[in-house]
């Protein structure tokens, strides 16, 4: 199942481009599937899920952690 999450909304993506396979290098590949079997061996559901399950919200990480640490090196948030 194909789905989108932006601020904890779940939807479809938006267009075939979203919905195609993202190509990984091996060594990549080889962390993810470490962190899979990690998780137990879930084939569904968020990559990095929070404590409740959901996916992890990279736009409230931003702004409750990042958003200084990165301003203070210039570096722009492209979100």
């Amino acid at each position: 199942m194909l789905r989108s999450v932006w601020r904890g909304r779940i939807g479809e993506p938006k267009n075939s481009r979203s919905k195609a396979p993202v190509p990984l290098i091996s060594q990549l590949e080889a962390i993810l599937e470490r962190h899979r079997e990690a998780n137990g061996n879930r084939n569904s559901g968020p990559i990095f899920a929070n404590g409740a399950g959901k996916a992890f919200d990279l736009d409230s990480i931003y702004r409750r952690q990042m958003r200084e640490p990165l301003r203070q090196v210039g570096i722009e948030w492209e979100g």
